[in-house]
């Protein structure tokens, strides 16, 4: 792994707002936030893969959250990604949270893709939030890209000035969207993202709508022994992998699940390259029971 030098991170955690799992969608709705911007984008080819699949040999599957809010093009990559990899998968909605069925023994990895995080606040509330967290302690592994990264971090800053109580808190930390508070370098569109794995380029051009740089104090750094697979231009995290209990987390604020040459978002937004090598470098060298 290459070394990335960060700048040393303090944060004030907590906040007299609380939105908490109900109030952020009333809250969120109405704001000028480019998270979920593209939701009601229709892709004009359709999915035809199946939505619950065993390879030979790989009886775990991962659980692909299909459930409201999440954006139709990003999770329609990520379950390309999957089947074209030999990925064992089943595409899984709130029930099957809330009614326990994630911890039942069946995956081994919890997908959350962008989308609208607080329409996942919203509709999974403290009892899907305990639900995951019990998946991950116990040994689960978790991605978390754009809304999924929100969904997971404890505290959000953007739209609002300072941080509020957010997410889920398999992060201890600062779901920061640069984009809404209009902060360089975060912008809309595609950049180049600076990586430190030592098996790939040293930058890859991703496309971000919105998503997060993910923030914490040195302190949540050893604990859970974050590393940092990517930074923004100005050495904001851009993705980061970690610890938590016996699971593995990876975070992501820009889309490296989108394969813009594949989707009806190419016509805009276009890419030299592929990310979806670095998607399957966190299965096979960073999650457990992949």
């Amino acid at each position: 792994m290459k070394k990335i030098l960060l700048p040393l991170i303090t944060l004030i955690l907590g906040s007299s707002i609380s939105y908490g799992y109900a109030g952020s969608l009333m809250y969120m709705e109405n704001q000028n936030v480019m998270e979920g911007i593209y939701n009601d984008v229709k892709e004009t080819s359709p999915d035809r893969l199946p939505d619950d699949v065993v390879f030979p040999g790989k009886p775990k599957q991962v659980a692909l959250f299909y459930g409201k809010g999440t954006w139709g093009t990003g999770r329609n990559q990520l379950k390309n990604f999957l089947y074209s990899h030999g990925r064992s998968y089943k595409l899984i909605y709130e029930k099957d949270i809330l009614n326990g069925s994630l911890n039942k023994g069946g995956y081994h990895t919890l997908i959350m893709p962008g989308g609208k995080s607080w329409i996942y606040n919203e509709n999974l509330g403290a009892a899907g939030a305990q639900e995951i967290l019990k998946f991950v302690n116990t040994g689960g592994n978790y991605i978390g890209i754009c809304a999924g990264a929100y969904y997971a971090t404890s505290h959000r800053q953007g739209p609002t000035p300072t941080p509020i109580n957010y997410g889920i808190g398999l992060l201890n930390g600062i779901a920061l969207d640069g984009t809404a508070l209009k902060m360089a370098p975060f912008k809309t569109g595609m950049s180049d993202y600076k990586f430190a794995l030592s098996s790939f380029k040293d930058s890859y051009r991703i496309l971000l709508l919105g998503g997060p740089s993910l923030l914490y104090t040195e302190a949540e750094a050893k604990a859970k022994r974050i590393q940092v697979y990517s930074i923004f231009a100005a050495n904001f995290p851009a993705m980061i992998v970690f610890e938590y209990g016996k699971g593995r987390v990876f975070l992501s604020g820009p889309h490296l699940e989108v394969e813009e040459s594949q989707s009806i978002i190419g016509v805009k937004y276009r890419d030299p390259d592929s990310e979806w090598p670095i998607v399957d470098y966190v299965f096979t060298n960073h999650f457990r029971n992949p």
